[in-house]
């Protein structure tokens, strides 16, 4: 009797996550566009601050 309404209970939450996810998904497309959604720039401003991204993008060292 528990184990079934244990699994019952789970299935009503998997359900319940999945429409938020598909809720959330539509809110997200509609409030962003596709070019903001599938670009990222997080992280940028820490690799070229870097003493290894200095060096790489440095123009007056020559390379040989």
């Amino acid at each position: 009797m528990i184990v079934h309404v244990a699994e019952y209970l789970a299935w009503i939450i998997s359900a319940l996550l999945a429409a938020w996810m598909v809720f959330d998904a539509a809110k997200v497309s509609r409030e962003h566009p596709e070019e903001f959604l599938t670009t990222s720039v997080e992280g940028t401003d820490e690799l070229l601050t870097s003493p290894a991204a200095e060096r790489a993008l440095d123009p007056k060292e020559e390379r040989s």
